[in-house]
């Protein structure tokens, strides 16, 4: 199935500063973002992606939106998670309910994909530590070539408004 995706604003950032902030970011974490997600923010610096729907668990959950390099930059700040954020790990997305999508920055993990319910309880403590962590793809390639729709179009009609149909493009993701 092809993927497309559509901004999270009111249309398509510009490619020059959105490299921009990119190299930003990478200044922030001072390392280089892995392939095929740093491509994807210069590209499309997040958005909706359809098909939207994962497994995490035995449960379903829809990929509600990748975040934009902004955003992201955002959530390093710590107003939303507080010190609830897992160590090593960068919030790219998130799903309706709470649950974040996350990439690892660890080197021997370094650009898997995680699922973690969101809190902003202190990291490492009881309630919030590797536990609340789920492996959902090797890298965000995987990640996103293991999204689906069901056979009733669930996926669609969460995803479908007519701004997207109007913005939408085919998601390809570069190495």
């Amino acid at each position: 199935m092809p993927w497309i995706i559509a901004p999270n604003d009111a249309d398509w950032a510009s490619p020059e500063e959105t490299k921009a902030e990119v190299l930003r970011l990478e200044e922030t974490l001072e390392g280089r973002l892995t392939e095929p997600f740093r491509s994807f923010l210069e590209t499309y610096n997040g958005g909706a992606v359809y098909p939207l729907i994962f497994r995490c668990g035995e449960n379903e959950y829809y990929l509600d939106r990748l975040y934009s390099v902004e955003w992201i930059q955002h959530l390093l700040q710590g107003s939303v998670f507080g010190c609830g954020l897992p160590t090593g790990f960068l919030p790219i997305g998130q799903d309706p309910g709470g649950l974040e999508i996350l990439l690892c920055l660890e080197a021997h993990r370094s650009g898997q994909i995680f699922a973690w319910p969101m809190t902003s309880e202190p990291w490492g403590g009881p309630t919030n530590s590797e536990e609340r962590l789920v492996k959902l793809g090797s890298c965000f390639r995987t990640f996103v070539q293991s999204l689906y729709d069901t056979e009733a179009s669930e996926g669609w009609e969460h995803w479908y408004t007519h701004r997207r149909r109007d913005l939408q493009r085919p998601l390809t993701l570069v190495c």
